[in-house]
């Protein structure tokens, strides 16, 4: 499911709960989301008890994370 498809985008939580409808399964932190933008992304994905992890990429912007890694290798390993 996309962004797109449902006119939600995110951080708006809508988008979090019509997922976990369309999946029948609740958010909590089984569920990942990896972002670069911890300020706005993440928090709300926070707020809803997923599991996140921040990329730190150059043009990133940085906040509270479960997770923090410096690129797509660094989250492979962390899921390894």
């Amino acid at each position: 499911m996309c962004a797109e498809e449902t006119r939600i985008y995110k951080p708006d939580p809508q988008f979090w709960r019509l997922m976990a409808q369309r999946r029948d399964i609740e958010p909590g932190r089984a569920w990942w989301h990896v972002s670069a933008y911890a300020d706005y992304d993440l928090a709300m994905a926070n707020e809803l008890g997923l599991t996140t992890v921040f990329v730190q990429r150059p043009h990133s912007r940085s906040g509270a994370a479960t997770h923090a890694v410096r690129d797509l290798e660094g989250l492979l390993q962390l899921l390894s």
